[in-house]
């Protein structure tokens, strides 16, 4: 998962061919990836394009930022912190295992007919679907619109990770040992996606125990959504590297200046 997670990129070109000889493993990977840190799993949905054609709605994506054939998986949670750190971990963990298998993705939040979807999917109540995944089989060619939103948005832009990993308080870069486990996982939240590549998470170590704060105080549907996909690339870079540990959530460590969302807590070496 290590691997993927330091090539994965994001695929708005797909090709034409349908992904219908890869669907079981895609609904596997789906049915694996349904639970995040925060508990409550969420449920998976994944439509074809013969699926959207048939509701009525053609390509999901607006602004041709999709181009080829394209499913899309997304799931019906609540609106809540929770609902929306899950929904970013579970997706992402399907994006990363998908681009393993050799399977394009691409976040979408601004850029659906999220109304139309919803109002397909969901049922009365405070639930949302805050964004998808749209995926297929890579072309080599980028459309024109392809283009300009990675010239946006491109991974060498990466925040430096003496900005994003502190040691104790926010003053104080985190000091990592080059080679290291721990610089392996936190080069993976680095090269985690997010919206607009803002990098919003911060992360803070305090003995044994790794915090995860939101760089502001202002909450929104997909910076909470960028918090779990950040986690999911630590959860997922710390387990393989077989660093054991259980995530938790305090009560005492809000900051006057990031809002705090939840702990790993690293078991003794």
């Amino acid at each position: 998962m290590i691997e993927a997670m330091m090539t994965r990129h994001s695929v708005r070109s797909f090709s034409n061919e349908s992904l219908y000889q890869k669907r079981e493993l895609i609904d596997q990977i789906r049915q694996e990836s349904i639970k995040g840190p925060l508990g409550h799993p969420i449920e998976l949905l994944r439509v074809s394009p013969l699926d959207l054609k048939k509701q009525g709605i053609g390509n999901l994506a607006t602004f041709g930022v999709i181009t080829g054939s394209a499913d899309y998986l997304f799931g019906i949670i609540s609106d809540s912190r929770a609902g929306h750190v899950n929904y970013g971990y579970s997706l992402e963990k399907v994006a990363i295992t998908l681009c393993k298998n050799g399977i394009g993705t691409c976040w979408l939040g601004g850029t659906f007919k999220k109304l139309r979807l919803e109002s397909l999917y969901l049922m009365k109540g405070k639930r949302s679907i805050p964004a998808v995944l749209a995926i297929g089989l890579p072309t080599a060619s980028e459309s024109v619109i392809g283009k300009v939103v990675k010239l946006a948005t491109r991974p060498a832009d990466h925040k430096p990770l003496s900005e994003l990993v502190f040691d104790r308080d926010f003053q104080h870069s985190l000091v990592l040992k080059p080679g290291s486990r721990w610089e392996t996982i936190f080069t993976c939240v680095q090269r985690a996606p997010s919206a607009r590549n803002a990098k919003p998470w911060r992360i803070l170590k305090e003995y044994n125990q790794y915090h995860f704060y939101l760089e502001t105080r202002e909450e929104t549907d997909l910076n909470r959504i960028d918090m779990g996909i950040a986690i999911c690339h630590f959860d997922l870079a710390r387990m393989e590297l077989g660093i054991e540990g259980r995530w938790r959530v305090r009560h005492s460590l809000e900051d006057p200046e990031h809002r705090y969302f939840i702990t790993f807590v690293r078991e003794k070496e």
